[in-house]
């Protein structure tokens, strides 16, 4: 991103902020830079440090308070607003007609999407662990690899980038192995 302008305070909540290289700048002028966190456990390695600047952090109604609590260990002014709610879905009858012939993977890409997946197996009386063909399971990331190990699932690939594509190239990577044994 560019440089941009600083902005007026917004009512008492701080300064402006323009962005220019790695170093965010409130409209005063001081360098934020990361600082060595101080606290006890809990707290993160190391802080960016946010002083008085106002932010606002848009995430599910059900997202752990991690990024607004970064913000104000950082000294920053955080405003944790609900863009979204997550909500079960209805079952998709195609859906569990493949699971019912066996997959080869289920694919795990939120702890909701693990939660919200149990709650319909069971509702259709299956066992979410003992499902036919024995699929592999892979997650997006380490929060939903805690969230599908706590459920009882083995999971098999967690992808070192953890979007989309990095679990599309950890379930391709595991497969290749696992063809070659």
């Amino acid at each position: 991103m560019g440089h941009q302008q600083p902005r007026a305070g917004r009512a008492g909540r701080g300064p402006g902020a323009h962005f220019g290289g790695d170093i965010l700048r409130p409209a005063g002028g001081r360098e934020l830079r990361d600082r060595p966190a101080r606290g006890g456990p809990g707290h993160p390695a190391h802080r960016i440090f946010l002083p008085n600047l106002y932010l606002q952090a848009h995430r599910a109604d059900i997202a752990r308070p991690d990024l607004p609590d970064a913000i104000r260990a950082g000294g920053g002014i955080a405003d944790d607003v609900c863009a979204y709610r997550t909500l079960p879905a209805e079952t998709d009858r195609e859906g569990l007609a493949q699971i019912v012939e066996g997959l080869d993977t289920l694919t795990f890409t939120s702890p909701s999407t693990v939660e919200n997946f149990c709650q319909i197996m069971v509702s259709e009386g299956l066992d979410p662990l003992d499902l036919p063909g024995n699929p592999e399971v892979m997650c997006i990331g380490p929060i939903t690899a805690r969230a599908a190990q706590n459920k009882g699932f083995q999971v098999t690939a967690i992808p070192e980038d953890y979007t989309i594509e990095g679990l599309l190239h950890a379930i391709k990577d595991h497969f290749q192995e696992n063809v070659h044994e």
